[in-house]
This record gives C-alpha cells, sequence and structure tokens, in this order.
C-alpha cells in the first residue's frame, strides 16, 4: 500500500472518531431509574382511627349477662352479694370478649352495703389498652346504682375521632375550652386533645 492510501485510511478513521465523539457529547445515555422495592411503593390504605374493639362504642351496657363474668365470682368471694348482678352486668359489657387485668377496692366491714370499685386495663386483639374504672353502691333490696369510665388514648385527633367513630352521635358541645362533649343519651363522651392524639373518655351511670 501506497504512503498516499495509508494516509487517506488514516484520515478516514480520524474523521468517523470525531463523528462518534461529537454524537454522544450531544445525545448523552440517560441513566434509567432503579424500581422501588415493593415495601416502598405498597400504601397504607388503613387510615382509620384505632380504637379500643368496641361492638357499639356509644351504646349503654345492656341486659345482665347470663354467664357469670369472673370479676363477679371474685366479689362474690368477698362477701358483695347484693351488687352483684349488677357487677356482672357492667363488667361483661365493659370488658367485652377482651383480655384484661383487674384491681377491685372492696371495703373490709359491711362490704354487702358499701361502695366497690374496680380499676381494669383492658386488652384488645390488636393490643390496644384502655383503663376502666366502675364503681357499685350496693343497698340490700334495691337496685344497686354504678357509674363506669372507659379512657383510651389515639393517635387521631379528638375532630377525626368524632367524624369517624362517633360520627352518628347528633348532640356536640365543648365543656369549656377544648374538650367535646358528645351526648348519646345515657353515654356520654369526651374527646379531649392530648399532643397531637387524643383521649376519649366514655361514662355512663347505670341505674
Amino acid at each position: 500500500m501506497s504512503n498516499k492510501k495509508i494516509f487517506l485510511v488514516v484520515v478516514l478513521i480520524i474523521i468517523v472518531a470525531v463523528f462518534m465523539v461529537a454524537f454522544f457529547f450531544n445525545n448523552p445515555i440517560k441513566k434509567s431509574k432503579a424500581p422501588k422495592p415493593l415495601a416502598q411503593t405498597a400504601e397504607k390504605s388503613d387510615n382509620r382511627p384505632k380504637t379500643l374493639q368496641q361492638t357499639k362504642p356509644n351504646q349503654p351496657a345492656g341486659r345482665a349477662s347470663s354467664v357469670t363474668h369472673p370479676i363477679t365470682q371474685a366479689v362474690v368471694k368477698l362477701g358483695v352479694l347484693s351488687a352483684a348482678k349488677r357487677i356482672n352486668q357492667v363488667a361483661s359489657y365493659i370488658i367485652g370478649n377482651n383480655k384484661y387485668g383487674a384491681s377491685i377496692f372492696f371495703p373490709k366491714f359491711q362490704s354487702d352495703e358499701s361502695l366497690i370499685s374496680l380499676s381494669l386495663e383492658i386488652c384488645d386483639e390488636n393490643s390496644i389498652s384502655a383503663y376502666a374504672s366502675a364503681s357499685f353502691s350496693p343497698y340490700p333490696g334495691k337496685n344497686t346504682s354504678a357509674v363506669y369510665d372507659i379512657v383510651q388514648y389515639s393517635e387521631n385527633t379528638p375532630r377525626a375521632i368524632r367524624e369517624s367513630v362517633y360520627k352518628n352521635v347528633k348532640t356536640e358541645k365543648v365543656l369549656e375550652k377544648n374538650i367535646i362533649m358528645l351526648d348519646a343519651g345515657a353515654v356520654k363522651i369526651f374527646l379531649m386533645p392530648a399532643g397531637k392524639g387524643c383521649i376519649i373518655i366514655k361514662k355512663e351511670v347505670v341505674r
């Protein structure tokens, strides 16, 4: 091959190389985005307020259960007889099928004629806990009166709880400044702001 032909080949190679460099410089290769892991792309669809599971959260205590609750058995052993039926009614209602722990405050003397009180931690299948207190005023020969409170915390605001869990309760007022009271008849519900969440208090006097 003559020197002239070699020279022309070299020039051609240089021209092609320059053209390719210019092309890739003006059209860089775009990097594709790596797909996000499934755990990051999945969205949580359940944004409902999480509260202690209750079948009818704004309904009053119903009829006395025909099954004797273990708490009723315990207070009867302590000598509380006249209030046993009412204790069975209220304890069965506020505990339901949930797990619980209880502390009984009972008098050492005249136990069947004195105030008796229960403090409970109630824990449902979702491990949501609530504090409950129930007090009974026995009176032999008369119906025993009782009062109970169920107290629990929710990460949702009072307004969110009001518009979801208690949306069917029509009567609402503010006690003084921040606490919303919902009047469901015999049952009263109090929604109190607590940090970013809410303390829910359900109260009823049973006569």
